[in-house]
């Protein structure tokens, strides 16, 4: 686990994150998935990935809340 990942789950929690240092913590597992990749290290390059996707989908910004409707009058 990385050191930013850890530094958030352990004060936020990754459910807590705000946009801006989510797409950070993405972007920072892309690039060490890419980095895994040129060293031929595929395993852990996909494991990265699906970490990151993992991420996504457990923050609050993409949870399913009560759906807006505005009135008619």
């Amino acid at each position: 686990m990385c050191v930013i990942t850890m530094c958030c789950t352990y004060f936020l929690g990754i459910e807590g994150m705000a946009a801006a240092e989510l797409e950070l913590v993405v972007m920072c597992k892309i690039e060490l998935s890419e980095v895994a990749a040129q060293r031929h290290h595929s395993a852990m390059s996909s494991r990265i990935i699906l970490m990151a996707l993992k991420m996504l989908q457990s923050s609050i910004l993409f949870s399913k809340t009560k759906s807006f409707s505005p009135q008619r009058k």
